[in-house]
């Protein structure tokens, strides 16, 4: 017996079969791609490239893109708006060729576009250095549809690929010993250049310079197949080479050599919360940028200035931003921070760090930190020595003004406040504060010229030690000379080197005060080979009284402690002899 399908089931597969007819996949998202993806190029030659939207049937109506390019081997060349399926910009194309960035934002017409491969923008882009890049999309790149146009739609986006190659040889072959890759940055400055040479070949003539596409004259410079040139600035350097034979001049061939003798750009060093605080957690955050061969990494390194006779050569430790200090002691510190770049320049930086009680938090060497201004310790002192003189006079007048009152008034107060101190809850509450009065801390009494990279540009003999550090020949003797500000040389300290050249210094020097000078020096011969000198201040916090040094911290604290006794004695006496003249009023009264 043959089997049928019920109707029911019949109409439920007819249904399905009709809704699938009527209602297409759903669209894939929108794409943005680079016009040509890869290719070759020769160094000194420009390009063309393009952004291509694909909107897979959707209908685009905006974009955002954010482009980035490698900014040490190609630039734009000439960047305008040509054709492009924008038509009203929101933020018109914007090009940095230090950032190596390209950002743009716009609309395009009501009701918008439906492309498969539209031409966006189109950039051309010179040649600069040899090498291989990337051209990618940034995160600020965006799609919005007519259907969702405050949503963005990309679906993928793909970067390009490129190998920029020096002209292949029309000459000579040409190599070097010093700088084999040219491709690769060199740290050295000086560098051999040779090429291959044909038994034929009379002369040859070159040029050298920083032009790709440098071409030399036909007149002989040598015979040689080698040269070599030193003290190159950094910078990316061509040997541009013809050789003659027979009378002939031959093509040019070309040699590229990149050399990076420059440390990473200045860079600033934020603490957080600040550079001067009570909190014993402390955030360093930093950041550098190196303009030739890139940035490779950070090292910090931490002197603590109120130890003395610490190890001079502690070493440098590889950190990241952002960094995390825990546990600090209370006192201060050099935080040294070195950027470090792909070939070994380096570029140090470094902020002194106060971690202070919090009795001390607006309290420093150098005064009192009201916020937008400074008060040093001298002008605190004077006006405090001031005030207790002004409030001593007060105090006498009125001790001799009231003088009968004053004796009778204070004669069985005197009796009581003794018997009192006899007690033992006052006796010992006495004790405490006697004793918590040691408590309170004062500030603590604490064969190439080198070069001097961390100086402080102020020095506080008694309270820290001196730290100092710079560079040198590796393992070599670097003398350190002082010169005060009369121009002699009243003292020398003797350093020596490490192996990677590195040299530093943390001693208690026990400068005098003043300006002072310091120079790093190497011996050669029977001279000397002097860095630049560092200028500092040598600050005292403290001045002599009789023959024992009293800082201006602690006399202002003993300032404000008779200032505050006075105070209150005034106070008191101001309401005692009210007191008393009442009562004797009363008593006339009566």
């Amino acid at each position: 017996m043959k089997k049928t399908f019920p109707l029911s089931l019949s109409l439920l597969f007819a249904v399905l079969f009709l809704f699938l007819s009527i209602n297409p996949a759903r669209a894939a998202s929108p794409t943005l791609l680079l016009s040509p993806p890869s290719g070759s190029f020769i160094v000194g030659s420009t390009f063309d490239l393009s952004i291509l939207l694909d909107t897979k049937e959707q209908v685009v109506s905006g974009l955002e893109v954010e482009l980035f390019f490698p900014q040490d081997k190609i630039q734009l060349s000439g960047p305008s708006i040509g054709q492009s399926l924008i038509q009203d910009w929101i933020v018109p194309p914007s090009f940095s060729n230090r950032e190596g960035r390209i950002y743009f934002s716009g609309n395009m017409p009501s009701p918008g576009t439906t492309v498969s491969k539209g031409v966006v923008l189109t950039f051309t882009f010179r040649i600069i250095a040899p090498g291989s890049g990337e051209i990618r999309f940034g995160q600020n790149t965006r799609v919005f549809t007519s259907q969702s146009p405050s949503t963005d739609a990309l679906g993928q986006t793909a970067p390009a690929f490129f190998n920029f190659n020096v002209a292949a040889p029309l000459g000579p072959q040409i190599f070097s010993s010093t700088h084999p890759d040219p491709n690769e940055w060199n740290r050295d400055s000086t560098i051999i250049l040779s090429w291959d040479r044909n038994p034929l070949v009379e002369d040859f003539s070159y040029s050298f310079d920083q032009d790709s596409s440098g071409f030399p004259d036909a007149v002989s410079d040598t015979k040689a197949n080698s040269v070599s040139f030193s003290d190159l600035e950094s910078g990316i350097w061509y040997l541009h080479l013809r050789q003659k034979a027979q009378g002939v001049w031959s093509g040019v061939s070309h040699f590229a050599a990149k050399i990076d003798v420059s440390p990473p750009e200045s860079f600033d060093i934020e603490v957080v919360p600040d550079a001067r605080t009570s909190q014993k957690d402390i955030i360093l955050q930093f950041a550098a940028f190196d303009k030739l061969s890139g940035l490779d990494h950070f090292e910090l390194k931490i002197v603590n200035l109120t130890q003395d006779d610490q190890d001079e050569g502690s070493l440098f430790f590889e950190a990241f931003s952002p960094y995390a200090l825990s546990n600090l002691d209370v006192g201060r510190y050099h935080i040294i921070i070195k950027a470090v770049d792909k070939v070994g320049n380096f570029r140090e930086e470094f902020v002194t760090l106060s971690i202070v009680r919090p009795i001390y938090r607006f309290v420093g060497p150098d005064g009192v930190d009201l916020g937008r201004f400074l008060v040093p310790w001298k002008w605190v002192a004077a006006f405090l020595g001031s005030l207790a003189l002004l409030i001593g006079a007060i105090s006498l007048g009125l001790m001799r003004l009231h003088r009968g009152r004053i004796y009778y008034a204070l004669r069985d107060d005197w009796k009581k406040l003794i018997n009192s101190f006899r007690k033992p809850p006052t006796a010992v509450f006495l004790a405490i504060a006697l004793f918590s009065g040691f408590l309170l801390p004062g500030i603590v009494n604490a064969a190439s010229p080198p070069s001097i990279s961390i100086a402080p540009p102020v020095y506080y003999p008694e309270e820290e030690i001196f730290y100092l550090s710079g560079t040198a020949e590796a393992d070599s003797a670097v003398s350190l000379v002082f010169i005060n500000e009369n121009g002699e040389e009243t003292l020398s300290v003797e350093v020596k080197s490490d192996k990677a050249g590195e040299w530093s210094i943390a001693k208690d020097l026990g400068l005098p005060p003043g300006k002072w000078q310091v120079k790093a020096g190497v011996a050669q011969g029977n001279s000397y080979l002097w860095s630049d000198p560092k200028t500092f201040n040598a600050v005292l916090t403290s001045s002599l009284l009789g023959v024992m040094g009293v800082s201006y911290a602690q006399a202002s604290i003993f300032l404000s402690a008779i200032i505050l006794l006075s105070l209150l004695f005034l106070t008191y006496f101001f309401f005692r002899v009210r007191g008393k003249v009442k009562n004797n009023i009363s008593n006339l009264q009566n």
